[in-house]
């Protein structure tokens, strides 16, 4: 499924620093916003933003393992997904909007938040 394999992408350019492919699925205009409050409204800024996270060793060497993908239509043209994937111990999850333009789907919103471990 398009929508499935614009996930893996995103995976894939993580582990291995490719903004190009990192950015590939998302719409011109977005809503990208991630676990520390960053703010991105356009594939452009999105672009230089990972491109200087890409370049962080220490953020970069964690491993990311995919677990879950969950879809649900709310239209023809609307499909939010679920994501969740685990890093250095801690659940990362990504909440996605696409929507279709033309035959492609396009992400327009990309909210991510991460549970960090509890310790008593």
């Amino acid at each position: 499924m398009m929508i499935f394999e614009a996930i893996d992408r995103y995976n894939t350019a993580w582990k291995t620093r490719n903004v190009e492919l990192a950015i590939q699925d998302y719409s011109s205009y977005i809503l990208w916003v991630n676990s520390v409050g960053d703010l991105m409204r356009t594939r452009k800024d999105l672009k230089k933003y990972l491109t200087y996270i890409f370049g962080l060793d220490f953020v970069m060497k964690n491993d990311r393992i995919p677990q879950v993908k969950e879809i649900t239509f709310q239209s023809e043209k609307i499909a939010v997904v679920h994501s969740l994937h685990l890093e250095s111990g801690a659940k990362n999850y990504h909440l996605r909007v696409f929507y279709k333009e033309g035959k492609a789907w396009k992400i327009i919103n990309h909210i991510t938040s991460r549970e960090h471990p509890k310790t008593e």
